[in-house]
Protein backbone atom coordinates (compact mmCIF):
# COMPACT_ATOMS: atom_id res chain seq x y z
CA UNK A 1 0.00 0.00 0.00
CA UNK A 2 2.93 2.00 0.71
CA UNK A 3 4.42 1.53 -2.78
CA UNK A 4 1.23 2.09 -4.64
CA UNK A 5 0.53 5.55 -2.37
CA UNK A 6 3.91 7.23 -3.42
CA UNK A 7 3.77 6.31 -6.88
CA UNK A 8 0.23 7.56 -7.39
CA UNK A 9 1.02 10.26 -5.30
CA UNK A 10 -1.78 9.46 -3.14
CA UNK A 11 -2.20 9.65 1.00
CA UNK A 12 -1.93 5.87 2.14
CA UNK A 13 -5.65 6.62 3.77
CA UNK A 14 -6.97 7.19 0.13
CA UNK A 15 -4.94 4.26 -1.12
CA UNK A 16 -6.21 1.65 1.37
CA UNK A 17 -10.30 3.15 0.53
CA UNK A 18 -9.57 2.81 -2.96
CA UNK A 19 -8.26 -0.40 -2.85
CA UNK A 20 -10.98 -1.62 -0.18
CA UNK A 21 -13.65 -0.71 -2.50
CA UNK A 22 -12.08 -2.16 -6.06
CA UNK A 23 -11.59 -5.46 -3.69
CA UNK A 24 -15.37 -4.94 -2.84
CA UNK A 25 -15.60 -4.79 -6.86
CA UNK A 26 -13.92 -7.57 -7.19
CA UNK A 27 -11.11 -5.68 -9.34
CA UNK A 28 -8.29 -6.65 -6.98
CA UNK A 29 -7.35 -8.99 -4.81
CA UNK A 30 -5.16 -8.60 -1.61
CA UNK A 31 -2.80 -11.03 -0.55
CA UNK A 32 -0.24 -10.87 2.27
CA UNK A 33 3.36 -10.77 1.19
CA UNK A 34 5.78 -13.53 1.95
CA UNK A 35 9.00 -11.89 2.36
CA UNK A 36 7.02 -9.06 4.47
CA UNK A 37 4.05 -10.14 7.11
CA UNK A 38 3.50 -6.30 7.49
CA UNK A 39 3.40 -5.57 3.62
CA UNK A 40 0.45 -6.87 1.56
CA UNK A 41 0.40 -7.33 -1.82
CA UNK A 42 -2.80 -6.03 -4.36
CA UNK A 43 -3.36 -7.83 -7.67
CA UNK A 44 -5.77 -7.49 -10.44
CA UNK A 45 -8.31 -9.92 -11.40
CA UNK A 46 -10.00 -11.65 -13.84
CA UNK A 47 -12.93 -9.11 -14.13
CA UNK A 48 -10.13 -6.30 -13.90
CA UNK A 49 -8.20 -7.53 -16.54
CA UNK A 50 -11.22 -7.71 -19.12
CA UNK A 51 -11.16 -3.80 -18.87
CA UNK A 52 -7.87 -3.56 -20.70
CA UNK A 53 -9.12 -3.75 -24.14
CA UNK A 54 -11.39 -1.07 -23.40
CA UNK A 55 -9.21 1.08 -21.60
CA UNK A 56 -6.63 0.89 -24.59
CA UNK A 57 -9.50 1.84 -26.85
CA UNK A 58 -10.47 4.68 -24.80
CA UNK A 59 -6.32 5.81 -24.56
CA UNK A 60 -5.95 5.53 -28.11
CA UNK A 61 -9.25 7.58 -28.64
CA UNK A 62 -7.74 10.87 -26.09
CA UNK A 63 -4.40 10.16 -28.03
CA UNK A 64 -5.89 10.81 -31.80
CA UNK A 65 -7.75 13.51 -30.18
CA UNK A 66 -4.70 15.37 -28.79
CA UNK A 67 -2.77 14.90 -32.12
CA UNK A 68 -5.41 16.49 -34.00
CA UNK A 69 -5.00 19.56 -31.42
CA UNK A 70 -1.52 19.86 -31.07
CA UNK A 71 1.28 19.37 -33.12
CA UNK A 72 4.07 16.49 -32.70
CA UNK A 73 6.29 19.46 -30.59
CA UNK A 74 3.70 20.88 -28.86
CA UNK A 75 3.15 17.14 -27.63
CA UNK A 76 6.57 16.90 -27.30
CA UNK A 77 6.71 19.58 -24.82
CA UNK A 78 3.33 18.57 -23.08
CA UNK A 79 5.12 15.37 -22.64
CA UNK A 80 7.72 16.51 -20.92
CA UNK A 81 6.41 19.11 -18.88
CA UNK A 82 4.12 16.86 -17.34
CA UNK A 83 7.64 14.45 -16.38
CA UNK A 84 8.81 17.34 -14.84
CA UNK A 85 5.61 18.01 -12.94
CA UNK A 86 5.66 13.90 -11.79
CA UNK A 87 9.20 14.61 -10.15
CA UNK A 88 8.28 17.92 -8.08
CA UNK A 89 7.67 16.54 -4.64
CA UNK A 90 4.36 17.86 -3.17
Amino acid sequence: MGDLSERTRLSKQTMTTLIRNMEQADLVERRKDPKDGRATQVFLTDRSRAFRPVAERVLAQMDSQVAILLTANEIGQLKNALKTLRMLEI
